[in-house]
């Protein structure tokens, strides 16, 4: 059975039925170098928003108290309303992830690694559902109802699914 297995299903197939040990797939990891470039670029947007923020909120008291001398000013309303619509967008891109910048060729290779990743995952999925089949296909009625009484069944049985 392992050697039909491996001609028809795959390698991973036939070595998880085996030894009855899971291939276990890692995700794509993603370059250090990249991803200690990216944390500069999230630590320097971080810095730059906050002095935006402090800067934004000295701006906003000294429109509070212009507009304690003149609350009817219309100038000085229209700038309050500037001034706190500023301040919110700061806040709000505060809280945003930034997306991690790569170049084109490293983009696509990265799309390519998780694709490849997906696909090799849905195979396993996929033969994993088609042994069962074949195996349960070949027992009786009989067999099959003294497997589902064994305490491993649900473990076993969700495969049918697949």
């Amino acid at each position: 059975m392992v050697t039909y297995f491996c001609t028809t299903l795959g390698e991973e197939t036939s070595k998880e039925f085996a030894t009855g040990v899971t291939t276990v797939l890692t995700l794509p990891q993603q370059d250090p170098a990249t991803l200690a470039r990216h944390a500069a670029r999230v630590l320097a947007n971080t810095t730059r928003l906050n002095a935006k923020i402090v800067n934004l909120k000295a701006q906003q008291t000294a429109i509070n108290a212009a507009l304690a001398a003149d609350p009817q000013d219309r100038a000085i309303l229209k700038e309050k309303s500037e001034v706190e619509d500023d301040l919110a967008k700061a806040r709000f891109n505060l809280t945003e992830d930034l997306e991690m910048a790569l170049t084109f060729d490293k983009d696509k290779a990265r799309k390519n690694a998780y694709c490849t990743y997906r696909d090799d995952e849905q195979r396993l999925i996929n033969n994993w559902g088609k042994v069962y089949m074949l195996i349960i296909g070949q027992c009786t009625q009989a067999l099959k109802d003294k497997l589902k009484e064994d305490v491993n069944w649900q473990a076993i049985s969700w495969l049918r699914f697949y």
